[in-house]
């Protein structure tokens, strides 16, 4: 089981697997329902990036206490439609970006728990649209919390 909150790669391969897993998602090389990107990539267009519905991960934050690593990160689960005047299509997509992002949440919750990774903060999610685009998405921001070993590795300094 990959720990998510060891590295970035850890993360980002985690994720990716998520959006493989799910079968909302079905991520795969023909079908690119993943990638990595930031806020600004869904303002600016991902039309022709992505397949819909689509798992964004965005970069994180990290921090400490003399305990504790938080990682803070956000992903968004992103649908489009097809006419900005067809509210029940509209509805319709960010009910699935709800139900998506959700399910990714009970799955990272139930992966840390079997797997004992550390504790998951549930975060918030916040719904956002392009209309210019036709696609609409909530972005989630959770936070995983683990175990800060402040041993110091004595093989990393020259005595």
């Amino acid at each position: 089981m990959i720990n998510p909150n060891r590295t970035p790669q850890a993360l980002y391969s985690y994720l990716e697997m998520l959006a493989v897993k799910n079968t909302d998602l079905k991520h795969s090389e023909k079908e690119q329902h993943y990638f990595r990107g930031e806020l600004e990539d869904f303002y600016l267009g991902l039309r022709n990036r992505v397949k819909f519905p689509a798992l964004i991960s965005e970069s994180f934050e990290l921090n400490y206490d003399a305990d504790w690593k938080y990682r803070e990160f956000s992903f968004i689960v992103v649908e489009d439609y097809q006419d900005r005047n067809k509210y029940n299509q509209i509805d319709d997509a960010i009910s699935k970006c709800e139900e998506i992002g959700e399910e990714i949440i009970r799955k990272i919750l139930h992966d840390f728990d079997e797997h004992d990774l550390g504790e998951l903060d549930y975060g918030h999610g916040d719904p956002m649209e392009n209309k210019e685009q036709k696609y609409i998405g909530i972005r989630f921001t959770i936070t995983m919390k683990s175990c800060f070993d402040t041993e110091i590795n004595k093989k990393k300094w020259v005595k």
